[in-house]
C-alpha cells in the first residue's frame, strides 16, 4: 500500500485498463484464455457493442411499429363493420359485405396475434 502512495505521488502510476481488454480480446479470439482454476476456458459470449443494442432496438421499434398500424387498420376494419351491422334498410342489405368483412377482420386479428407472439419470443 505505501508503494502505491509513493506511485501516485511520484507519477509513475499508469492506467494499464486498455492493455488488459487488448489482451483479453486477443486471448478471446485465440482461443487461448484459461478459467480461474487453470483448465481452458470456453470462448467468451459477446459483449454486445452499442451499434448491435442500437440495430436490435430498433429492430423491435419497427416491427411494433408495422403491429401498432395493422392494430390501427384493423380497428378502423372494425369500425366499418360497427356501422354496417347498424344498418337496417330493407333495400340496402350488407350482409355480404358484413360476412367479407368478418373474414378479413378475424384473419387480421389472427396475423396480429402471431406478430406479438414473436416479437415477444424474439425480445425476452
Amino acid at each position: 500500500e505505501k508503494r502505491r502512495a509513493r506511485a501516485v505521488q511520484n507519477g509513475t502510476m499508469r492506467d494499464r485498463t486498455q492493455d488488459l481488454l487488448a489482451i483479453a480480446e486477443r486471448l478471446g479470439n485465440e482461443g487461448g484464455s484459461t478459467s480461474t482454476n487453470g483448465g481452458p476456458a470456453g470462448p467468451l459470449p459477446p459483449r454486445p457493442t452499442p451499434a448491435t443494442t442500437r440495430t436490435h432496438q430498433s429492430e423491435f421499434a419497427k416491427k411494433a411499429s408495422r403491429i401498432g398500424q395493422a392494430i390501427h387498420t384493423t380497428s378502423n376494419k372494425l369500425a366499418r363493420l360497427a356501422q354496417l351491422a347498424k344498418r337496417t334498410s330493407m333495400f340496402d342489405d350488407p350482409a355480404q359485405e358484413i360476412q367479407d368483412l368478418t373474414l378479413v377482420v378475424k384473419q387480421d386479428i389472427t396475423g396480429l396475434n402471431r406478430a406479438i407472439e414473436d416479437l415477444q419470443v424474439r425480445w425476452k
